[in-house]
C-alpha cells in the first residue's frame, strides 16, 4: 500500500502572490497614513508569525524551537508596532486591520488556518508566557536585592536570637539537629533515585541511620521541645537555666561559651542549607516534569521563544552602558523610567514581552469564534479574512484623509488578495501542490494584476483631471463613504455568490 497522501493545500505560486499583494497594500496604507516604520515592523512581525507557525508544525523538536522563537518575535513586533502613537482612531484601525490581514493571508498560504494550527499557537504562547512571567519575577527580585536582603536579615535575626541567652541557643541547637535529621531522611531518598545503584552503597549503612521522618519522632521529644520553648520564652525559665549552669562551675562556663558561639550553629546551618538544596531540587524537578507533561521535547520546544527572550533580555539589560543608553532615551519623566527604577529594566521589558503574548493569547479565542461562522469559506478562511480586513483598512484610510491613491491601492489589493487566494485554493484542491500549475497560475495572476493596475491608473487619472472639474458639487462626506461601503459590500456579496455557484456546479 502506498504512503502517498494528496496535498490539497493552496497552490504555492498564487498563494505567495496573494501574500505579496497584501504586503504591498498594507505597506502603502501604512506609509500614506504616516506610519511607515511601524508598518515595516508590523509586516516583519506578520511574516515571523507565519514562518514560526509553519516551523511549529514540523516533526523535529529543533524546528519547533525555531518556530517558537520566530512566533514570539513576530507577536512582539506586531504589538509594538500597534502600540506606538497614532494620530487618530482611523489611523489605528488602518494599521491594525492591515497588519492583521497580512498575518491571516500569510498563515493561510504557508500552513493553513485550522483548529490544530490555532491550538499549536496557543500552546506556544501559554508556555512562553509562563517562562517570561517567572523570569520577570526573578529579575524584579534581583533588582530589589530581595534574595541578598533576605539572607542578611535571616542571618542577623538568627545571630541575635542564639546569642541572646544560653537556653535560647540550646533550644535552637536541638531544633537545628531535628531539622537536619528530617531533611537527611528525605535527601537520602532523593539521592537513591538520582544516583545509580552500587554493590556497596555507604548511604544505606551510614547516612540513613541519622535520618528520621516526622512521624518517627517520639511524642515525648516534641513535648520536651515544647516545654523548653516555653521556658526559654519566660524570664523564670531562663533564670533557672542560668542557675543550673552556675552550679556546675567551670563546666557550666564552658557549656555557656559553646552555646553562645556561632560555630555549632554554622555547622548545622550549612548542613540544613545543603540538604534543603537537594529537597528543593527534587521539588523543582517534579514541577518541571508536571509542566512539560507527557511530551517533554514538544513542550520544551514550544517554550523556546520565552526562554530565548528571557535570556536575551536578561543578558542585554545586565550591561551597564546599555542600561544607561536605553534609560536616557526615554527621559526622566517617562513612565518607563519609573518602571526601570522600581522593577528594573530587565523585569520591565520581560513584562512588556509577556503582556504582548498575553494580548495575542486573548485574541486567539476571538479568532476561533470568527472561524466558526458558516459564511466563511472553510478552505480559504485566511484569504477571506485578510481581504476583508484590507477593505476595512481602506475605508478607515479614506476617513483619515489619506491620499486617494491609498484608497485605490487598498481596494485593489484587497480584491487581488481574495482573487489570487481563492484561485490558489481551487487549484490546490483540484490537482494538489505537487502538480505543475505555474503556467495557468501565471496567466490568471497576470490578468488579475493587470486589471488591478489599470484600475489604479484610471482612478488616479480620474482624480487628477475629472475631480477638479466637479469640485463645485457639494457632496456630503457621509454619502461618499456610504457609497464606497455599499460598493465594497456588493463586490464581496457578488464574489461569495459566484464562488458558491461554482462550487454547486
Amino acid at each position: 500500500m502506498s504512503d502517498y497522501q494528496f496535498d490539497d493545500g493552496p497552490a504555492r505560486l498564487s498563494s505567495r502572490l496573494a501574500v505579496g499583494i497584501a504586503v504591498i497594500a498594507a505597506l502603502v496604507l501604512g506609509v500614506l497614513a504616516g506610519q511607515g516604520l511601524e508598518a515595516v515592523l508590523g509586516l516583519f512581525g506578520a511574516g515571523a508569525i507565519a514562518h514560526g507557525a509553519r516551523r511549529l508544525d514540523a516533526d523535529q523538536s529543533r524546528d519547533r524551537a525555531e518556530g517558537s522563537v520566530a512566533f514570539v518575535a513576530g507577536v512582539v513586533a506586531i504589538v509594538v508596532a500597534l502600540s506606538t502613537f497614532k494620530q487618530s482612531f482611523a489611523v489605528a484601525v488602518v494599521m491594525t486591520c492591515s497588519l492583521v490581514a497580512v498575518a491571516f493571508v500569510a498563515l493561510e498560504a504557508l500552513v493553513g488556518i485550522d483548529d490544530e494550527t490555532i491550538q499549536t499557537m496557543g500552546g506556544t504562547l501559554s508556555r512562553s508566557i509562563l517562562v517570561l512571567i517567572v523570569a520577570a519575577i526573578v529579575a524584579a527580585a534581583v533588582h530589589a536585592k530581595f534574595f541578598s536582603t533576605l539572607a542578611v536579615l535571616f542571618v542577623a535575626a538568627l545571630g541575635s536570637l542564639v546569642t541572646a541567652h544560653p537556653l535560647v541557643s540550646f533550644v535552637a541547637l536541638q531544633l537545628e539537629a531535628l531539622a537536619v535529621g528530617l531533611l537527611l531522611a528525605r535527601s537520602v531518598a532523593v539521592l537513591d533515585e538520582w544516583l545509580p545503584d552500587q554493590r556497596y552503597d555507604p548511604r544505606s549503612t551510614g547516612l540513613e541511620q541519622f535520618g528520621v521522618s516526622a512521624h518517627e519522632v517520639p511524642r515525648g521529644v516534641w513535648a520536651i521541645l515544647g516545654i523548653e520553648l516555653l521556658a526559654a520564652a519566660m524570664p523564670a525559665g531562663r533564670a533557672l537555666f542560668d542557675t543550673a549552669l552556675a552550679m556546675t562551675y567551670s563546666f557550666g562556663s564552658f557549656v555557656e561559651a559553646v552555646l553562645l558561639s556561632w560555630v555549632p550553629h554554622a555547622v548545622f546551618g550549612l548542613a540544613i542549607l545543603l540538604l534543603s538544596g537537594i529537597v528543593l531540587a527534587r521539588t523543582a524537578q517534579n514541577l518541571f516534569v508536571s509542566w512539560v507533561g507527557r511530551q517533554p521535547p514538544k513542550s520544551l520546544a514550544y517554550s523556546a521563544g520565552g526562554v530565548i527572550a528571557s535570556i536575551g533580555i536578561g543578558l542585554v539589560t545586565a550591561i551597564p552602558p546599555v542600561v544607561r543608553l536605553v534609560a536616557g532615551g526615554f527621559g526622566e519623566q517617562s513612565s518607563f523610567t519609573l518602571a526601570f527604577e522600581t522593577y528594573g529594566m530587565g523585569a520591565t521589558f520581560l513584562g512588556i514581552v509577556a503582556g504582548a503574548l498575553i494580548v495575542m493569547l486573548v485574541v486567539i479565542p476571538v479568532v476561533m469564534f470568527v472561524l466558526s461562522f458558516e459564511y466563511l469559506p472553510a478552505d480559504s478562511t485566511g484569504f477571506a479574512l485578510g481581504a476583508g480586513l484590507l477593505l476595512v483598512a481602506t475605508v478607515a484610510s479614506a476617513l483619515s484623509n489619506a491620499l486617494p491613491i491609498a484608497v485605490f491601492v487598498g481596494m485593489t489589493g484587497a480584491l487581488l488578495t481574495w482573487d489570487l487566494g481563492l484561485n490558489a485554493t481551487l487549484v490546490g484542491h483540484e490537482v494538489g501542490q505537487v502538480a505543475e500549475t505555474r503556467r495557468g497560475e501565471v496567466v490568471h495572476a497576470a490578468g488579475a494584476i493587470g486589471v488591478g493596475l489599470l484600475a489604479i491608473v484610471v482612478s488616479v487619472l480620474a482624480v487628477q483631471f475629472l475631480v477638479p472639474g466637479t469640485a463645485s458639487i457639494d457632496l456630503p462626506r457621509w454619502r461618499a463613504v456610504g457609497a464606497l461601503t455599499l460598493l465594497l459590500v456588493s463586490l464581496v456579496a457578488f464574489s461569495r455568490l459566484a464562488s458558491t455557484g461554482q462550487a454547486e456546479g
